[in-house]
């Protein structure tokens, strides 16, 4: 566990959203101070977030304007796909095809892959242009909103969220939504940064997911399980995804954290050496995704 960093405030009357533990000063990253619950370990931004965070933080800009985001999120369209396949094949290890919400839908890319399983649903994402693009060129249906608010007619048998526990605004609000909308015995699948992992644990305050007030909150195996748990879904499955990024998205990042650094900034130029449509595997040391069963109400 890191040691808190200089200057971080004391946020005592901060309770964990995981297990109601007290919160004590962890990191100070770009103004922003991060705490640490002192029983389960799950880390999270102190401040309170207005409704519209995740709204606000993605917009068109985060998709197509490089820096933290994507210099051109569409460009990277086979990539998500092929995850996307993976992942359908993982589900089908525990249920057939059914019904599903993919919350954090982005332009409709996964739930385009699910589709092509034997899946129906609904993309949950608050990105207008994104939504457009998944309704408009691959038929699907989207609807504005995120996992705090979303609401569906039926429950589904599968709500997937890829990458997106690590931004909701109000982590319980939002679980307890997913649990409303699952069936009984119904499956939520999530993929995550591991907090706890060993590469964040040597980059400390350097690790890229550390990167408020966008992401604000930083879990490991056991705080999500147990965050999880809390609303009646207990994990089932786990493991680490195979993944690849276009050497475009991986040279923008890197642009990006490097100007961030005033002791590497000279080496920004270096990142033009990366071919733009190279596919690059990520190690996926620090990435993991878990599978999640509805089994109490």
């Amino acid at each position: 566990m890191n040691a808190p960093t200089k200057g971080v405030m004391a946020h005592a009357a901060c309770a964990c959203p995981v297990c109601g533990g007290a919160a004590q000063p962890w990191l100070e990253k770009s103004g922003h101070a991060l705490v640490r619950c002192s029983a389960c370990g799950h880390g999270f931004l102190a401040q309170a977030l207005a409704g519209d965070h995740v709204a606000r933080h993605y917009a068109d800009d985060y998709f197509f304007g490089g820096g933290d985001g994507y210099p051109d999120y569409l460009a990277g369209a086979d990539l998500v796909r092929a995850q996307a396949r993976r992942y359908a094949q993982i589900v089908a290890c525990h249920a057939p095809p059914g019904t599903l919400a993919d919350i954090g839908a982005a332009a409709g890319f996964l739930l385009a892959e699910f589709r092509a399983a034997g899946w129906s649903g609904t993309g949950i994402e608050p990105n207008a242009t994104m939504r457009e693009y998944g309704h408009n060129t691959l038929d699907l249906d989207m609807q504005a909103g995120d996992a705090e608010s979303f609401s569906l007619p039926q429950p589904v048998d599968l709500v997937t969220m890829i990458q997106v526990v690590g931004h909701l605004h109000d982590l319980s609000r939002a679980l307890g939504n997913v649990a409303v909308h699952l069936k009984p015995g119904g499956l939520c699948l999530v993929e995550y940064w591991d907090a706890t992992s060993l590469l964040a644990r040597m980059m400390g305050a350097n690790w890229y997911e550390i990167s408020p007030p966008s992401v604000v909150h930083w879990f490991g195996p056991r705080d999500l399980a147990r965050a999880f748990a809390n609303h009646g879904m207990d994990q089932i499955d786990q493991g680490r995804p195979r993944r690849s990024v276009l050497g475009a998205h991986v040279a923008s990042l890197l642009e990006h954290k490097l100007g961030q650094s005033g002791a590497l900034a000279w080496a920004r130029g270096l990142t033009r050496l990366i071919p733009p449509r190279a596919q690059i595997p990520y190690p996926a040391f620090d990435l993991r995704w878990a599978l999640f069963k509805k089994v109490r109400a």
